[in-house]
């Protein structure tokens, strides 16, 4: 009886195509193929692909035609399974602070290797990752970048996705104007916020011109305090000259009111 025989390549995918490869007697001209509920007949390979995970059993039935008194009709059959994996990508993001930091969380299914493309060729060597949940910084560039997540499965198998995200570049100066030093943990301090900087001082002023307080850190703040002693009530003036990392400089004064 001649041979009846087929090959694919694995890994075998969801949604890509397999190749079903004859590797018969030559003999065989009419090639039967049975999988689940398809039933095709060709004259040679066989492509096909799975929406679904699985194993497939496959039959082979090819069949020819006898030629002359002596051929019979004497057909081999041949069968193989062949199993189906899947992978899917996906993720989420979220902006992190005010550096334009983003938190990048993998929501794939079946996945085992990651790698990730920012979309932010400044970044150098961090424009891509392995890792599972990157995080990636922007800094002050601004823009629509396109991030991409590649995911592949045990078996080899992969699939990706890309998401636009919008980056801006925040930078501020958040003050508020009364601060209350009496010791409770609320407001005991007076702190200018100021976002992306990389130059920041901070003076303040009694109603007579006189120095109260000076800083170079936005984390240190007025504690209504000036040489040991407590400063009266009353309303105060502040200067606050910064530069921002992109190197714009601003100076801003006003008001703050001190309440005991």
């Amino acid at each position: 009886i001649p041979e009846a025989r087929f090959s694919f390549e694995e890994p075998a995918c969801v949604g890509q195509s397999v190749v079903f490869r004859n590797e018969s007697d030559t003999i065989y001209k009419v090639l039967n193929w049975e999988i689940d509920t398809l039933n095709i007949t060709t004259s040679g390979d066989f492509s096909t692909s799975f929406n679904e995970s699985g194993t497939y059993d496959v039959l082979f039935t090819p069949t020819y035609d006898p030629v002359g008194d002596y051929q019979r009709e004497c057909y081999d059959t041949f069968t193989n399974s062949i199993t189906i994996t899947d992978v899917k990508a996906g993720f989420t993001y979220e902006k992190q602070g005010a550096c334009s930091e983003f938190l990048f969380t993998d929501s794939s299914t079946n996945a085992v290797s990651f790698s990730w493309d920012f979309d932010h060729p400044k970044s150098g060597d961090d424009n891509t990752s392995d890792l599972q949940n990157p995080k990636h910084r922007y800094a002050k560039d601004v823009g629509i970048y396109n991030v991409c997540q590649w995911v592949f499965n045990e078996q080899g198998c992969k699939d990706s996705v890309c998401k636009e995200i919008e980056v801006e570049y925040v930078k501020d100066i958040e003050k508020y104007n009364v601060f209350t030093p009496n010791g409770d943990g609320q407001n005991d301090e007076f702190l200018l916020e100021v976002v992306n900087h990389k130059v920041y001082e901070l003076k303040i002023f009694n109603r007579w011109g006189a120095r109260v307080f000076s800083s170079s850190s936005k984390a240190n703040g007025w504690n209504g305090y000036h040489n040991g002693n407590k400063a009266n009530s009353g309303v105060y003036m502040y200067k606050l000259s910064a530069t921002f990392v992109d190197g714009e400089s601003v100076k801003k004064s006003g008001d703050i009111t001190l309440v005991r």
